[in-house]
């Protein structure tokens, strides 16, 4: 029994039919595809971070420590630039979806999912500034403590709080005396 070595020929077919299937691939890749990616991405870090925040139910010095953990893992460069970078193209393919709209006709879904994706970078931008911002003007990066005593400071506190009550007295009737 004889084995034959591969020519040359056969070797660089080979090779260009693996460059084939990789651009076939690229070109498969389409606008929700990125969108899903983005927002998986995206997904990570808001999972990430409430988990965090869920701690402090079982107890303060857990939810401290954790967030050690959370830090490194999303201000490592790459990762940090990938969250960034997967924000920025996903809220400008929001963005492009609405500009290629060809009706202005509304359902109230769309018309709530449009006023919660386009508000929540404002959201997002009011949390940056208290949080990571501050963190570098005073350097306190790593400590709740801290967030808390902002977050009053800038109002969302005091909002969270007047969230909590209710605006008007209750309905029921008082009881009448015997």
């Amino acid at each position: 029994m004889t084995v034959q070595a591969p020519t040359l020929g056969d070797v660089q077919a080979t090779r260009l039919d693996v460059k084939a299937q990789a651009l076939a691939w690229l070109r498969g890749i389409g606008v929700r595809q990125v969108r899903l990616a983005t927002g998986l991405i995206m997904f990570a870090y808001v999972f990430s971070h409430f988990f965090n925040h869920a701690l402090g139910n079982i107890s303060y010095p857990l939810m401290q420590d954790w967030l050690w953990y959370h830090t490194w893992w999303w201000r490592i460069p790459l990762v940090n630039i990938t969250l960034y970078s997967a924000a920025m193209i996903h809220f400008s393919l929001g963005l492009w979806a609405l500009y290629a709209r060809r009706h202005f006709r509304y359902t109230a879904a769309e018309i709530t999912q449009l006023l919660l994706g386009l508000s929540i970078p404002l959201w997002l931008a009011s949390h940056f500034g208290a949080t990571r911002v501050g963190g570098w003007i005073y350097d306190t990066t790593g400590s709740y403590g801290w967030l808390y005593i902002a977050s009053f400071g800038i109002g969302l506190g005091a909002m969270a709080i007047a969230l909590l009550f209710p605006p008007f007295p209750s309905q029921r009737a008082a009881p009448q005396p015997a």
